[in-house]
């Protein structure tokens, strides 16, 4: 009888065993494919630290022949802007000396309102006195005769 305690103890032991052993190994293997999600998951959404770097330095030449255009760009706007301006300039000049020279004409030869008034004033004067002159003059004729 003694071996049939022993078969009885091992029929029902081993589909215990069994059943432990099959949890642990179900188990394990759950987190085993978990583990390999998450490293798939890490390996689309993360970039080694080398093809970080190389990314880095392609992006910052690039940024940089970008930036070098621009400027030179920009130098090209400016020196362009100096010239425009230096002509603008050299023209405003050219009419203010004009402006000039015709204001300094019309100083020299033409007078101002209050002289022509004075002139004109001055001139009446000399003519009233000389046909003042030339009425006396009749007047002592018209009694000589």
């Amino acid at each position: 009888m003694e071996n049939k305690t022993y078969v009885d103890l091992v029929l029902i032991a081993f589909p215990v065993v069994s059943g432990i052993l099959i949890f642990f190994i179900k188990r394990l293997m759950n987190n085993h494919d978990r583990h390999g999600e998450k490293i798939v998951e890490i390996e689309k959404n993360y970039v080694k630290k080398e093809e970080l770097e190389k990314k880095q330095k392609e992006l910052k030449n690039e940024l940089q022949s970008i930036v070098k255009e621009q400027i030179t760009d920009v130098k090209d706007d400016i020196r362009q802007l100096k010239s425009e301006f230096s002509d603008s300039n050299n023209k405003t000049l050219k009419a203010v000396e004009s402006l000039s020279k015709e204001v300094n004409d019309i100083k020299i030869n033409y007078i101002d309102k209050n002289e022509f008034v004075r002139q004109n004033t001055a001139l009446s004067t000399k003519l009233d006195k000389i046909l003042d002159m030339i009425v006396e003059e009749k007047e002592k004729n018209a009694y000589k005769k």
